[in-house]
């Protein structure tokens, strides 16, 4: 008998105790249960934080993927378009110059230039940029303006003709005149869907335009002039060989 109360006082101890644990095991429940109850949506950024990190990389990594065939799909379309010319005009694909010492325009400082197309002829130097957008990208006010970027371009490169002018490394004097102007031509070419507006200095056109626009200049130069800059440009450029049918 006096066992068995010894082992009841035994349980009873233990079972209090337990029964303290568990209220402060169902308390510590409660208060994280109220917890999330009142900051429910933190509680679910918290969580889900680095899940949506990890979604948004993967997002942005497929945009720019996409971006970057869609933009190589335009380009290749000019390119085929390009090559219907004759032999007069020399094309170079995705040049590219960096400036030794950067040049201020307009508040902006101008490191290098990238241009999908650069196409010399007799009627002067065509820049042209290739834009394969949708009209979702046309209405994106976040997307950097490529009028404003082809313009930037065009200044890059005229800086980058007047050096070499200056230099005295083409020939193109024409009597006691001076210095002959080089017509740069800014042109964005729109392989989808063109914007409806027209700007200042440059031309937007569609994939079927670009032939006959460029056809519809003058010509300034003769064919070895035409030659005299593209050699130049080529060299600057860093190209191992001419993206064109004429042999310079």
């Amino acid at each position: 008998m006096h066992n068995f109360g010894l082992f009841n006082l035994f349980f009873l101890s233990k079972l209090k105790s337990l029964n303290i644990k568990q209220k402060k095991y169902f308390s510590k429940k409660k208060e994280h249960l109220n917890y999330i109850s009142e900051n429910f949506q933190n509680v679910v950024d918290q969580s889900s934080f680095q899940d949506l990190q990890k979604l948004e990389r993967k997002t942005e990594t497929i945009k720019k993927l996409n971006n970057t065939i869609y933009g190589a799909i335009g380009e290749h379309k000019v390119e085929n378009i390009l090559k219907k010319l004759s032999d007069d005009y020399v094309l170079i694909n995705d040049f590219c110059y960096t400036f030794e010492v950067p040049l201020k325009n307009k508040g902006d400082f101008i490191k290098s230039i990238q241009i999908d197309h650069l196409l010399i002829s007799s009627f002067g130097i065509f820049i042209i940029e290739t834009k394969n957008w949708s009209n979702d990208s046309i209405e994106n006010l976040d997307l950097r303006s490529p009028v404003a970027q082809i313009l930037r371009t065009n200044f890059g490169l005229y800086k980058l003709l007047e050096s070499q002018m200056n230099k005295s490394a083409w020939n193109l004097t024409r009597q006691h005149w001076g210095n002959r102007k080089i017509p740069l031509k800014n042109i964005i070419v729109f392989t989808n869907i063109s914007p409806k507006e027209q700007f200042q200095f440059v031309k937007i056109l569609g994939l079927d335009e670009l032939l006959s626009y460029i056809k519809y200049f003058s010509p300034n130069f003769s064919p070895q002039e035409t030659k005299t800059i593209a050699d130049s440009l080529l060299v600057l450029s860093k190209q191992k060989k001419i993206q064109s049918k004429l042999t310079i």
